[in-house]
């Protein structure tokens, strides 16, 4: 049996990462190369069919109410009774979007959003705003 030293062997117990990036920075080479290569395209003579046109889906309506509770639909005012002849007979994929400033009463909302299901809407949205990005001074990370 041989007695070897530890102290004078060169032991890691790390793996070795240099062929690995080696080999992920040839990858990258290749693919950097052979990637404008792929976007060919063919040339097809597509047959020609005499087909309808395909209706386009309507815009979405805008509802707004503003902080005195004044209703918008699409720029124009209007009042909460006029509301309901307004919003009559949507189509099947029309969407409604309803905008509220944040110092309108929900029940005023709620109220505009029961006219609206009543009148047949099933796409409702209701926008808001994200919260503003946290502000990072830099004297906090002295």
């Amino acid at each position: 049996m041989l007695n070897r030293s530890v102290e004078g062997d060169d032991y890691h117990d790390q793996i070795n990462m240099i062929p690995l990036i080696d080999v992920m920075l040839v990858l990258l080479v290749v693919f950097l190369v052979t990637a404008p290569l792929m976007q060919t395209a063919l040339a097809l003579q597509l047959p020609q069919v005499q087909a309808p046109a395909v209706a386009a889906s309507p815009l979405p309506r805008l509802l707004s109410i503003d902080a005195s509770g004044t209703l918008r639909l699409d720029g124009d005012l209007v009042s909460l009774g006029a509301l309901p002849a307004r919003l009559a007979a949507p189509a099947s994929d029309a969407s409604l979007r309803i905008q509220a400033d944040q110092a309108v009463a929900f029940a005023r909302v709620a109220e505009v959003l029961s006219v609206a299901q009543a009148q047949g809407w099933a796409h409702i949205a209701v926008m808001t705003s994200p919260p503003p990005a946290p502000f990072a001074s830099p004297t906090s990370e002295q």
